[in-house]
């Protein structure tokens, strides 16, 4: 019996993929946890916006060559913000990662919940009825 184990790519010390792969190796890790907007350098990416086949494609064959699988992509947005104009492009942006997921074989995509304050922010009001169907309604 094998067992797959993997890390978060961001919480890797240095933020490239040469290094991020060294780790993977040196750990005996298969899987990674992969958020483009906090690996990947803004002066690359900065939203999901920014996405191409060209570069999903750069990047699921570099993970193949190393291995490594993304096991989930990461997009954290506020999906419950109550500011409707932030809380479409956040959902916006989900959409695009659903599509991303496409190009770079990943398993699932990852979100928060978030919060109902904006920007994010703790709250007990996350934890009640109301919140819950804001993302209940968010995901459909």
């Amino acid at each position: 019996m094998s067992i797959n184990i993997g890390i978060r790519a961001h919480d890797v010390s240095e933020h490239t993929l040469n290094h991020l792969f060294s780790v993977t190796a040196n750990y005996g890790f298969n899987n990674v946890q992969f958020a483009p907007f906090k690996f990947l350098p803004k002066k690359l990416i900065t939203d999901s916006s920014q996405y191409s086949p060209g570069l999903l494609t750069m990047i699921d064959q570099k993970f193949k060559e190393a291995g490594v699988k993304i096991s989930v992509l990461g997009n954290y947005v506020n999906m419950i913000d109550y500011n409707s104009i932030v809380r479409d492009k956040n959902l916006q942006s989900y959409q695009n990662s659903l599509v991303a997921e496409k190009f770079l074989h990943a398993a699932v995509v990852g979100s928060e919940t978030g919060s109902v304050l904006s920007p994010n922010g703790y709250t007990p009001h996350n934890f009640t009825d109301s919140a819950l169907l804001r993302v209940i309604d968010s995901v459909k």
